[in-house]
Parts: structure tokens; C-alpha cells; sequence
């Protein structure tokens, strides 16, 4: 990304997280595809109660890593707590269906704690860079909530979230892309198909009859000896 300082016109360049992080993509495919071992015949109702589940197991993660009463506090990054920030948000979206399972004390004290992680992850970041990053991060979330319909789709088909993004809109975006090399211009085909070619003036030789007869010769030796 980049940005033009105030007053100035030489552009600032930051680095903003397009993924989820490592462990966070692997324990929610695995978690895919035990339900697709048994060939996704999962009850909607059970799907929802699992992502409940699991949404406020993450939760507590990372509550736990944030915990400053704890024997060995864990120092964490601005770039650390971006990325951390990225990861729950996106985490509460693929499990956004829980809210149709729990009762509303239960999804309200759930909200709660979801917000105070996020409070405590952007007391960590620079307040102005936050402002800069919070539009951005929430624009690269729904492009990556799209790209993972298909791995993710047990959960995100419960409560489909970002519907007015369509996947050709993300075509061309050069997230972990690699630029391939410029198309080289190709030699021209020769106007073969252009000449005239007058029939008056073709001249055809006799070819001997006693070669066109022996069939030891071939037929090209034949034609290149007339």
C-alpha cells in the first residue's frame, strides 16, 4: 500500500497482512476436512453449534496471548498486532453463524470479549496508523473471505457474509502474485497468401517417362533428376 504524506509529494509505502496467519488457515482446514470425511452429511444445526464452539476456543487463544497477568508476558509487535488483528476479525466472520445458535446473553458476553481483544490489539498500534490501516484491512479481509469460499465453504456457507463482492473483481488483485515476463513481439508471418502469381507464366518441364518408370528411383529423386 502506499500513501502520500500531507504537504508532500513523495509517497509512503506500508505493508498490510492479505492472509490469515499460518496456524490459523491450517487448524480451520483441517477442521474441513474431518467434516468432508464424512462426506459433509453434517446437520446444519450441529455445523452451527460447532462453529460456536470453536469460534469461542479461538477466541480464548487469544485472550491468552494478550493476557498481561500471566508469569511470562508474551511482547507482541505494531506489524505483529496488525496481523493478529487481521486474523480474529477474520475469524469472527468464517464463524459468523454462531450467532444463530446461542441465546442472546450468551452471543452478547461473546461479542464482549471479541471487542476487548480488539481494543487490546489496537492499543498497540500507532493511533494515526491505525486510522490509515482500518479501511484497507477491512477491504483485503473481504477479498480474502472471498478467495476462501470454496476451502472454507462448510462454515461460510452457514452465514455468507460480503455477498456484493463479486470473485471477478478480485482478478486483478496481485496479492502474492508474481509478475510474469513481458510478451515478446512475434516475427511476422510472410505474405505467402498476398502473391499474385500469373498461371500464363509457369513453365512445366517433361519429366522423363523411363525415370517416372524405373521403380528403384524414388519419387523425389525422380523429380529432383528432371
Amino acid at each position: 500500500m502506499q500513501d502520500s504524506a500531507e504537504g508532500e509529494g513523495a509517497p509512503q509505502s506500508f505493508y498490510l497482512p492479505a492472509q490469515v496467519s499460518g496456524f490459523v488457515l491450517m487448524t480451520l482446514c483441517g477442521i474441513c476436512s474431518e467434516i468432508n470425511r464424512a462426506a459433509g452429511l453434517v446437520e446444519k444445526g450441529l455445523m452451527i453449534e460447532l462453529a460456536s464452539t470453536l469460534s469461542s476456543q479461538f477466541l480464548r487463544c487469544y485472550e491468552q496471548l494478550l493476557d498481561k497477568n500471566q508469569p511470562e508476558p508474551i511482547s507482541v509487535s505494531q506489524d505483529g498486532a496488525v496481523q493478529l488483528l487481521f486474523d480474529i476479525n477474520f475469524i469472527s466472520d468464517v464463524f459468523s453463524a454462531r450467532a444463530f445458535g446461542n441465546d442472546p446473553e450468551e452471543n452478547k458476553n461473546f461479542n464482549a470479549r471479541l471487542e476487548t481483544v480488539r481494543s487490546q490489539l489496537k492499543e498497540l498500534i500507532d493511533p494515526f496508523d491505525l486510522i490509515v490501516y482500518e479501511r484497507p484491512l477491512q477491504e483485503s479481509r473481504a477479498r480474502y473471505y472471498i478467495r476462501c469460499e470454496v476451502l472454507l465453504g462448510n462454515f461460510l456457507r452457514l452465514n455468507r457474509l460480503y455477498t456484493g463482492i463479486k470473485p471477478s473483481a478480485i482478478a486483478s488483485d496481485r496479492d502474492n502474485m508474481i509478475s510474469l515476463a513481458p510478451v515478446v513481439a512475434k516475427f511476422p508471418l510472410l505474405p505467402i497468401s498476398s502473391l499474385k502469381v500469373d498461371p500464363t507464366q509457369i513453365k512445366t518441364e517433361d519429366i522423363n517417362e523411363s525415370k517416372i518408370a524405373n521403380p528403384s528411383l524414388s519419387f523425389f529423386e525422380q523429380l529432383f533428376d528432371a
